[in-house]
Protein backbone atom coordinates (compact mmCIF):
# COMPACT_ATOMS: atom_id res chain seq x y z
CA UNK A 1 0.00 0.00 0.00
CA UNK A 2 1.46 3.37 -0.98
CA UNK A 3 1.98 5.66 1.99
CA UNK A 4 3.40 9.15 2.49
CA UNK A 5 6.41 7.99 4.42
CA UNK A 6 8.57 9.77 6.92
CA UNK A 7 12.20 9.74 5.88
CA UNK A 8 12.96 7.59 8.88
CA UNK A 9 9.81 5.45 8.81
CA UNK A 10 11.67 2.28 7.84
CA UNK A 11 14.09 2.65 10.71
CA UNK A 12 11.23 3.40 13.13
CA UNK A 13 9.37 0.29 11.94
CA UNK A 14 12.53 -1.70 12.43
CA UNK A 15 12.82 -0.28 15.96
CA UNK A 16 9.23 -1.32 16.64
CA UNK A 17 10.19 -4.87 15.70
CA UNK A 18 7.61 -7.56 16.50
CA UNK A 19 5.06 -4.97 17.63
CA UNK A 20 4.26 -4.44 13.93
CA UNK A 21 2.70 -7.26 11.91
CA UNK A 22 4.66 -7.59 8.69
CA UNK A 23 2.02 -8.19 6.02
CA UNK A 24 2.29 -7.31 2.34
CA UNK A 25 -0.69 -5.42 0.92
CA UNK A 26 -1.30 -5.57 -2.81
CA UNK A 27 -2.94 -2.84 -4.82
CA UNK A 28 -6.70 -2.44 -4.53
CA UNK A 29 -7.21 -3.30 -8.18
CA UNK A 30 -5.62 -6.72 -7.85
CA UNK A 31 -7.95 -9.26 -9.43
CA UNK A 32 -6.79 -11.99 -7.03
CA UNK A 33 -8.34 -11.98 -3.55
CA UNK A 34 -5.18 -12.72 -1.58
CA UNK A 35 -5.64 -14.44 1.79
CA UNK A 36 -2.79 -14.12 4.26
CA UNK A 37 -4.54 -14.91 7.52
CA UNK A 38 -2.88 -13.97 10.79
CA UNK A 39 -2.01 -16.94 13.01
CA UNK A 40 -3.01 -15.44 16.36
CA UNK A 41 -1.66 -18.33 18.43
CA UNK A 42 1.74 -18.05 16.79
CA UNK A 43 1.71 -14.25 16.91
CA UNK A 44 0.93 -13.96 20.61
CA UNK A 45 2.16 -17.33 21.82
CA UNK A 46 -1.22 -18.26 23.30
CA UNK A 47 -4.89 -18.73 22.57
CA UNK A 48 -7.02 -15.77 23.62
CA UNK A 49 -10.02 -13.67 22.48
CA UNK A 50 -9.07 -11.45 19.53
CA UNK A 51 -9.99 -7.77 19.69
CA UNK A 52 -9.54 -5.23 16.93
CA UNK A 53 -9.07 -1.44 17.12
CA UNK A 54 -9.78 -0.09 13.62
CA UNK A 55 -8.44 3.37 12.77
CA UNK A 56 -6.25 3.36 15.88
CA UNK A 57 -4.31 6.53 14.99
CA UNK A 58 -1.32 6.93 17.31
CA UNK A 59 -2.53 3.99 19.38
CA UNK A 60 -3.29 5.80 22.66
CA UNK A 61 -6.58 3.96 23.11
CA UNK A 62 -5.10 0.64 21.90
CA UNK A 63 -2.20 0.74 24.35
CA UNK A 64 -4.42 1.50 27.32
CA UNK A 65 -6.99 -1.12 26.29
CA UNK A 66 -4.29 -3.79 26.00
CA UNK A 67 -2.86 -2.86 29.41
CA UNK A 68 -6.26 -3.14 31.08
CA UNK A 69 -7.30 -6.40 29.42
CA UNK A 70 -4.49 -8.95 29.56
CA UNK A 71 -7.05 -11.70 28.96
CA UNK A 72 -7.40 -10.62 25.33
CA UNK A 73 -5.01 -10.05 22.42
CA UNK A 74 -5.44 -6.83 20.47
CA UNK A 75 -4.59 -5.90 16.89
CA UNK A 76 -4.56 -2.14 16.26
CA UNK A 77 -5.18 -1.25 12.59
CA UNK A 78 -4.22 2.04 10.97
CA UNK A 79 -3.81 2.78 7.26
CA UNK A 80 -1.14 5.50 7.71
CA UNK A 81 2.20 4.03 8.74
CA UNK A 82 3.60 7.37 9.87
CA UNK A 83 0.87 7.56 12.50
CA UNK A 84 0.67 3.89 13.46
CA UNK A 85 4.38 3.57 14.22
CA UNK A 86 4.10 5.92 17.20
CA UNK A 87 1.75 3.51 18.95
CA UNK A 88 3.94 0.54 18.07
CA UNK A 89 7.01 2.21 19.58
CA UNK A 90 5.09 3.00 22.76
CA UNK A 91 3.99 -0.64 23.00
CA UNK A 92 7.66 -1.65 22.76
CA UNK A 93 8.75 0.88 25.39
CA UNK A 94 6.06 -0.27 27.81
CA UNK A 95 6.64 -3.97 27.02
CA UNK A 96 2.99 -4.68 26.13
CA UNK A 97 2.95 -8.27 24.92
CA UNK A 98 -0.74 -8.61 23.98
CA UNK A 99 -0.80 -5.80 21.38
CA UNK A 100 0.30 -5.71 17.74
CA UNK A 101 -0.08 -3.07 15.04
CA UNK A 102 -1.11 -3.66 11.41
CA UNK A 103 -0.74 -1.05 8.67
CA UNK A 104 -3.85 -1.51 6.52
CA UNK A 105 -7.15 0.06 5.56
CA UNK A 106 -10.45 -1.47 6.64
CA UNK A 107 -10.99 -2.87 3.14
CA UNK A 108 -8.06 -5.26 3.65
CA UNK A 109 -9.28 -6.84 6.88
CA UNK A 110 -10.77 -9.97 5.20
CA UNK A 111 -7.31 -10.75 3.82
CA UNK A 112 -5.79 -11.00 7.29
CA UNK A 113 -8.64 -11.98 9.62
CA UNK A 114 -10.46 -15.26 8.94
CA UNK A 115 -14.28 -15.28 8.98
CA UNK A 116 -15.74 -15.45 12.48
CA UNK A 117 -12.38 -14.98 14.25
CA UNK A 118 -12.75 -11.64 16.10
CA UNK A 119 -14.76 -11.02 19.29
CA UNK A 120 -14.72 -7.22 19.63
CA UNK A 121 -14.12 -4.35 17.21
CA UNK A 122 -13.53 -0.80 18.49
CA UNK A 123 -14.12 2.35 16.44
CA UNK A 124 -12.85 5.11 18.67
CA UNK A 125 -13.50 8.66 17.45
CA UNK A 126 -13.18 7.78 13.78
CA UNK A 127 -12.90 10.68 11.36
CA UNK A 128 -16.53 11.45 10.36
CA UNK A 129 -15.78 12.68 6.81
CA UNK A 130 -19.01 14.73 6.65
CA UNK A 131 -18.95 15.47 2.90
CA UNK A 132 -21.16 13.02 0.93
CA UNK A 133 -18.36 12.64 -1.61
CA UNK A 134 -16.18 11.17 1.13
CA UNK A 135 -18.72 8.63 2.40
CA UNK A 136 -16.56 5.71 1.25
CA UNK A 137 -13.82 6.87 3.64
CA UNK A 138 -15.98 6.57 6.74
CA UNK A 139 -15.13 3.52 8.84
CA UNK A 140 -18.85 2.78 9.13
CA UNK A 141 -19.42 2.90 5.38
CA UNK A 142 -21.79 -0.07 4.77
CA UNK A 143 -19.22 -2.15 2.81
CA UNK A 144 -16.87 -1.82 5.80
CA UNK A 145 -19.68 -2.80 8.17
CA UNK A 146 -20.21 -5.92 6.06
CA UNK A 147 -16.54 -6.74 6.54
CA UNK A 148 -16.85 -6.34 10.32
CA UNK A 149 -19.85 -8.65 10.23
CA UNK A 150 -17.92 -11.29 8.32
CA UNK A 151 -14.86 -11.41 10.60
CA UNK A 152 -16.77 -11.23 13.91
CA UNK A 153 -17.82 -14.33 15.78
CA UNK A 154 -21.49 -14.86 16.55
CA UNK A 155 -22.31 -12.52 19.41
CA UNK A 156 -19.28 -10.37 18.57
CA UNK A 157 -19.59 -6.61 18.96
CA UNK A 158 -18.74 -3.31 17.32
CA UNK A 159 -18.22 -0.57 19.92
CA UNK A 160 -18.19 2.97 18.62
CA UNK A 161 -17.56 6.32 20.31
CA UNK A 162 -17.78 9.72 18.65
CA UNK A 163 -18.60 13.36 19.34
CA UNK A 164 -20.26 13.83 15.94
CA UNK A 165 -24.06 13.38 16.07
CA UNK A 166 -24.47 13.01 12.29
CA UNK A 167 -21.75 10.38 12.12
CA UNK A 168 -23.32 8.61 15.09
CA UNK A 169 -26.71 8.29 13.37
CA UNK A 170 -25.10 7.36 10.07
CA UNK A 171 -23.10 4.62 11.78
CA UNK A 172 -26.14 3.21 13.55
CA UNK A 173 -28.05 3.07 10.26
CA UNK A 174 -25.13 1.45 8.43
CA UNK A 175 -24.65 -1.26 11.04
CA UNK A 176 -28.36 -2.02 11.10
CA UNK A 177 -28.53 -2.15 7.30
CA UNK A 178 -26.02 -5.01 7.05
CA UNK A 179 -27.55 -7.14 9.79
CA UNK A 180 -26.16 -5.95 13.12
CA UNK A 181 -28.43 -5.48 16.11
CA UNK A 182 -27.78 -2.15 17.87
CA UNK A 183 -28.31 -3.00 21.53
CA UNK A 184 -27.01 0.16 23.23
CA UNK A 185 -27.20 3.83 22.27
CA UNK A 186 -25.88 6.52 24.60
CA UNK A 187 -26.03 10.23 23.78
CA UNK A 188 -24.08 11.25 26.88
CA UNK A 189 -21.73 8.40 27.60
CA UNK A 190 -20.01 8.10 30.94
CA UNK A 191 -18.48 5.01 32.51
CA UNK A 192 -15.91 4.19 35.17
CA UNK A 193 -14.29 1.74 32.76
CA UNK A 194 -14.07 4.30 29.98
CA UNK A 195 -10.66 4.87 28.39
CA UNK A 196 -10.48 8.60 27.84
CA UNK A 197 -8.09 9.67 25.10
CA UNK A 198 -6.77 13.17 24.47
CA UNK A 199 -9.45 13.72 21.84
CA UNK A 200 -12.20 12.70 24.22
CA UNK A 201 -10.84 14.95 26.99
CA UNK A 202 -10.72 17.85 24.55
CA UNK A 203 -14.29 17.26 23.37
CA UNK A 204 -15.58 17.07 26.93
CA UNK A 205 -13.74 20.28 27.85
CA UNK A 206 -15.54 21.97 24.95
CA UNK A 207 -18.87 20.87 26.40
CA UNK A 208 -19.51 18.25 23.75
CA UNK A 209 -21.39 15.09 24.64
CA UNK A 210 -19.80 11.74 23.92
CA UNK A 211 -21.96 9.39 21.89
CA UNK A 212 -21.58 5.62 22.09
CA UNK A 213 -23.28 2.65 20.50
CA UNK A 214 -22.89 -1.09 20.79
CA UNK A 215 -23.81 -3.34 17.84
CA UNK A 216 -23.99 -7.12 18.11
CA UNK A 217 -23.67 -9.75 15.42
CA UNK A 218 -26.86 -11.78 15.79
CA UNK A 219 -26.81 -15.53 15.37
CA UNK A 220 -28.87 -16.41 12.29
CA UNK A 221 -31.72 -18.82 12.81
CA UNK A 222 -30.77 -20.74 9.69
CA UNK A 223 -27.70 -20.26 7.50
CA UNK A 224 -27.89 -19.92 3.74
CA UNK A 225 -26.20 -23.29 3.42
CA UNK A 226 -28.94 -24.76 5.63
CA UNK A 227 -31.54 -23.27 3.30
CA UNK A 228 -29.82 -24.80 0.28
CA UNK A 229 -29.61 -28.22 1.93
CA UNK A 230 -33.28 -27.94 2.89
CA UNK A 231 -34.13 -27.73 -0.83
CA UNK A 232 -31.80 -30.48 -2.08
CA UNK A 233 -33.12 -33.28 -4.29
CA UNK A 234 -31.27 -36.58 -4.71
CA UNK A 235 -32.49 -37.23 -8.28
CA UNK A 236 -31.51 -33.72 -9.35
CA UNK A 237 -28.14 -34.20 -7.68
CA UNK A 238 -27.45 -37.24 -9.86
CA UNK A 239 -28.65 -35.39 -12.96
CA UNK A 240 -26.53 -32.29 -12.23
CA UNK A 241 -23.47 -34.46 -11.54
CA UNK A 242 -23.70 -35.71 -15.14
CA UNK A 243 -24.05 -32.15 -16.46
CA UNK A 244 -21.10 -30.75 -14.50
CA UNK A 245 -18.35 -33.38 -14.66
CA UNK A 246 -15.73 -30.88 -13.48
CA UNK A 247 -17.40 -30.85 -10.03
CA UNK A 248 -17.12 -33.91 -7.76
CA UNK A 249 -20.51 -35.45 -6.99
CA UNK A 250 -20.05 -34.99 -3.24
CA UNK A 251 -19.93 -31.23 -3.90
CA UNK A 252 -23.40 -31.20 -5.48
CA UNK A 253 -26.59 -30.82 -3.40
CA UNK A 254 -29.16 -30.92 -6.19
CA UNK A 255 -30.95 -27.57 -5.79
CA UNK A 256 -32.96 -26.11 -8.66
CA UNK A 257 -31.79 -22.81 -10.11
CA UNK A 258 -35.11 -20.98 -9.47
CA UNK A 259 -34.74 -21.83 -5.76
CA UNK A 260 -31.17 -20.50 -5.72
CA UNK A 261 -32.25 -17.28 -7.45
CA UNK A 262 -35.16 -16.83 -5.03
CA UNK A 263 -32.83 -17.24 -2.03
CA UNK A 264 -30.46 -14.66 -3.50
CA UNK A 265 -33.29 -12.19 -3.95
CA UNK A 266 -34.63 -12.85 -0.43
CA UNK A 267 -31.29 -12.45 1.36
CA UNK A 268 -29.54 -9.83 -0.78
CA UNK A 269 -28.39 -6.89 1.36
CA UNK A 270 -28.69 -8.82 4.63
CA UNK A 271 -25.91 -9.43 7.11
CA UNK A 272 -25.98 -13.13 6.41
CA UNK A 273 -25.56 -12.53 2.68
CA UNK A 274 -22.56 -10.30 3.41
CA UNK A 275 -21.05 -13.00 5.59
CA UNK A 276 -21.73 -15.65 2.93
CA UNK A 277 -20.06 -13.56 0.21
CA UNK A 278 -16.93 -13.22 2.33
CA UNK A 279 -16.52 -16.98 2.82
CA UNK A 280 -15.00 -18.03 -0.47
CA UNK A 281 -14.09 -20.60 -1.54
CA UNK A 282 -17.41 -22.37 -1.08
CA UNK A 283 -17.62 -26.17 -1.03
CA UNK A 284 -20.89 -26.90 -2.82
CA UNK A 285 -21.74 -26.13 -6.44
CA UNK A 286 -25.02 -24.55 -5.33
CA UNK A 287 -23.18 -22.30 -2.85
CA UNK A 288 -21.15 -20.94 -5.75
CA UNK A 289 -24.33 -20.55 -7.80
CA UNK A 290 -25.92 -18.65 -4.91
CA UNK A 291 -22.83 -16.45 -4.64
CA UNK A 292 -23.15 -15.63 -8.33
CA UNK A 293 -26.87 -14.89 -8.02
CA UNK A 294 -26.22 -12.55 -5.08
CA UNK A 295 -23.75 -10.66 -7.27
CA UNK A 296 -26.45 -10.39 -9.92
CA UNK A 297 -28.56 -8.37 -7.49
CA UNK A 298 -25.93 -5.67 -6.95
CA UNK A 299 -27.16 -2.31 -8.20
CA UNK A 300 -23.88 -0.37 -8.03
CA UNK A 301 -21.68 -0.97 -11.07
CA UNK A 302 -18.32 -0.42 -9.37
CA UNK A 303 -19.26 -2.78 -6.55
CA UNK A 304 -20.56 -5.38 -9.01
CA UNK A 305 -17.35 -5.31 -11.05
CA UNK A 306 -15.11 -5.44 -7.97
CA UNK A 307 -16.95 -8.36 -6.39
CA UNK A 308 -17.09 -10.18 -9.73
CA UNK A 309 -13.31 -9.85 -10.04
CA UNK A 310 -12.92 -11.34 -6.57
CA UNK A 311 -15.23 -14.25 -7.39
CA UNK A 312 -13.87 -15.21 -10.83
CA UNK A 313 -10.85 -17.20 -9.52
CA UNK A 314 -13.27 -19.47 -7.61
CA UNK A 315 -15.51 -20.38 -10.57
CA UNK A 316 -14.73 -23.97 -11.55
CA UNK A 317 -17.71 -25.04 -13.65
CA UNK A 318 -19.92 -23.85 -16.50
CA UNK A 319 -23.13 -23.77 -14.41
CA UNK A 320 -21.82 -21.24 -11.88
CA UNK A 321 -20.14 -19.32 -14.67
CA UNK A 322 -23.26 -18.96 -16.81
CA UNK A 323 -25.83 -18.31 -14.08
CA UNK A 324 -23.63 -15.42 -12.93
CA UNK A 325 -22.56 -14.03 -16.30
CA UNK A 326 -26.07 -14.09 -17.77
CA UNK A 327 -27.74 -12.56 -14.71
CA UNK A 328 -25.73 -9.33 -14.30
CA UNK A 329 -28.47 -6.84 -15.14
CA UNK A 330 -26.24 -3.96 -14.10
CA UNK A 331 -23.88 -4.95 -16.96
CA UNK A 332 -26.67 -4.75 -19.54
CA UNK A 333 -27.37 -1.13 -18.54
CA UNK A 334 -23.71 -0.08 -18.58
CA UNK A 335 -22.16 -1.84 -21.56
CA UNK A 336 -19.72 0.98 -22.35
CA UNK A 337 -18.30 0.90 -18.84
CA UNK A 338 -18.20 -2.90 -18.73
CA UNK A 339 -16.58 -3.49 -22.13
CA UNK A 340 -12.99 -3.02 -20.93
CA UNK A 341 -13.48 -5.64 -18.20
CA UNK A 342 -15.04 -8.11 -20.64
CA UNK A 343 -12.17 -7.70 -23.09
CA UNK A 344 -9.66 -8.20 -20.28
CA UNK A 345 -11.43 -11.40 -19.16
CA UNK A 346 -11.25 -12.70 -22.72
CA UNK A 347 -7.46 -12.25 -22.63
CA UNK A 348 -7.10 -14.31 -19.45
CA UNK A 349 -5.31 -17.66 -19.34
CA UNK A 350 -7.95 -19.03 -16.95
CA UNK A 351 -10.59 -21.11 -18.74
CA UNK A 352 -13.64 -20.02 -16.76
CA UNK A 353 -12.61 -16.37 -16.70
CA UNK A 354 -12.48 -16.54 -20.50
CA UNK A 355 -15.83 -18.32 -20.65
CA UNK A 356 -17.27 -15.66 -18.33
CA UNK A 357 -16.12 -12.99 -20.77
CA UNK A 358 -17.62 -14.85 -23.74
CA UNK A 359 -20.99 -15.33 -22.04
CA UNK A 360 -21.05 -11.64 -21.08
CA UNK A 361 -20.25 -10.75 -24.68
CA UNK A 362 -23.11 -12.97 -25.83
CA UNK A 363 -25.57 -11.66 -23.23
CA UNK A 364 -24.95 -7.91 -23.41
CA UNK A 365 -23.06 -7.07 -26.61
CA UNK A 366 -25.06 -8.58 -29.44
CA UNK A 367 -27.52 -5.68 -29.53
CA UNK A 368 -26.78 -1.97 -29.76
CA UNK A 369 -23.43 -2.48 -28.03
CA UNK A 370 -22.21 -4.87 -30.76
CA UNK A 371 -18.93 -4.09 -32.52
CA UNK A 372 -17.70 -5.97 -35.58
CA UNK A 373 -14.36 -6.53 -33.90
CA UNK A 374 -16.05 -8.57 -31.14
CA UNK A 375 -15.97 -11.68 -33.32
CA UNK A 376 -12.25 -11.24 -33.87
CA UNK A 377 -11.71 -11.31 -30.09
CA UNK A 378 -12.85 -14.93 -30.04
CA UNK A 379 -10.27 -15.88 -32.66
CA UNK A 380 -7.33 -14.79 -30.51
CA UNK A 381 -8.10 -16.37 -27.12
CA UNK A 382 -5.18 -17.46 -24.93
CA UNK A 383 -7.07 -20.60 -23.87
CA UNK A 384 -7.16 -23.18 -26.67
CA UNK A 385 -8.64 -26.67 -26.93
CA UNK A 386 -10.61 -26.28 -23.70
CA UNK A 387 -14.07 -27.75 -24.19
CA UNK A 388 -16.07 -25.26 -22.13
CA UNK A 389 -14.29 -22.30 -23.70
CA UNK A 390 -14.59 -23.65 -27.24
CA UNK A 391 -18.27 -24.50 -26.70
CA UNK A 392 -18.97 -20.98 -25.40
CA UNK A 393 -17.20 -19.48 -28.42
CA UNK A 394 -19.27 -21.64 -30.79
CA UNK A 395 -22.40 -20.68 -28.89
CA UNK A 396 -21.59 -16.98 -29.28
CA UNK A 397 -20.91 -17.28 -33.02
CA UNK A 398 -24.14 -19.21 -33.58
CA UNK A 399 -26.17 -16.50 -31.83
CA UNK A 400 -24.25 -13.84 -33.76
CA UNK A 401 -25.38 -15.62 -36.94
CA UNK A 402 -28.95 -15.07 -35.77
CA UNK A 403 -28.60 -11.45 -34.69
CA UNK A 404 -25.73 -10.13 -36.84
CA UNK A 405 -25.70 -12.55 -39.76
CA UNK A 406 -23.90 -10.42 -42.35
CA UNK A 407 -20.96 -9.69 -40.07
CA UNK A 408 -20.78 -13.16 -38.52
CA UNK A 409 -20.89 -15.04 -41.82
CA UNK A 410 -17.96 -12.96 -43.12
CA UNK A 411 -15.81 -14.13 -40.21
CA UNK A 412 -16.70 -17.74 -41.03
CA UNK A 413 -15.81 -17.15 -44.66
CA UNK A 414 -12.37 -15.91 -43.56
CA UNK A 415 -11.82 -19.07 -41.51
CA UNK A 416 -10.37 -17.22 -38.52
CA UNK A 417 -11.65 -19.68 -35.89
CA UNK A 418 -10.26 -23.06 -34.91
CA UNK A 419 -11.81 -25.86 -36.97
CA UNK A 420 -13.79 -27.39 -34.11
CA UNK A 421 -15.24 -24.02 -33.01
CA UNK A 422 -15.99 -23.11 -36.64
CA UNK A 423 -17.90 -26.30 -37.37
CA UNK A 424 -19.68 -26.43 -34.00
CA UNK A 425 -20.91 -22.85 -34.47
CA UNK A 426 -22.37 -23.76 -37.86
CA UNK A 427 -23.99 -26.91 -36.45
CA UNK A 428 -25.64 -24.93 -33.67
CA UNK A 429 -26.80 -22.28 -36.15
CA UNK A 430 -28.36 -24.99 -38.34
CA UNK A 431 -30.46 -26.04 -35.33
CA UNK A 432 -31.90 -22.53 -34.94
CA UNK A 433 -35.46 -21.74 -36.07
CA UNK A 434 -34.44 -18.08 -36.42
CA UNK A 435 -32.24 -18.62 -39.48
CA UNK A 436 -33.97 -19.16 -42.82
CA UNK A 437 -33.35 -22.14 -45.10
CA UNK A 438 -31.31 -20.28 -47.74
CA UNK A 439 -28.86 -19.04 -45.12
CA UNK A 440 -28.63 -22.52 -43.59
CA UNK A 441 -27.86 -24.02 -46.98
CA UNK A 442 -25.05 -21.53 -47.46
CA UNK A 443 -23.68 -22.16 -43.97
CA UNK A 444 -23.42 -25.88 -44.80
CA UNK A 445 -21.02 -25.00 -47.62
CA UNK A 446 -18.72 -23.25 -45.14
CA UNK A 447 -18.02 -26.35 -43.04
CA UNK A 448 -14.33 -27.26 -42.90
Amino acid sequence: MRLRRKKNLDSLLSEAGDAVIDKEIREKNSSVPVRDYIDFNALFGRSAPVWLDVGCGKGVFSVELAKRHKEAVLVAVERIGNVMVEGALRAVRENISNLRFLCAGAEYLPRFFPPCSVERIFLNFSTPFPKPSNENRRLTYPPFCKIYLSILKEGGTVELKTDDADFFEYSADSLLSVGFCVTERSTDFCSEDNIETEHEKMYRSEGKKILRLLAVKKEPIMTLLDRLKENSDEKLKIFNARLTPSVASERILGVRSPVVKALAKEFYGSGEASLFLSQTPHFYLEENNLHGCLLCNIKDLDAALAMTEEFLPFIDNWATNDITAMGMKIFSRNTSAVRASVERWLKSDKAYTVRFGIVCLLSYFLGEAFEESDLNLLASLNVKNEYYVDMAAAWYISVALVKKYDVAVKTLEKGIFDVWVHNKAISKALESFRIDLDKKNYLRTLKR
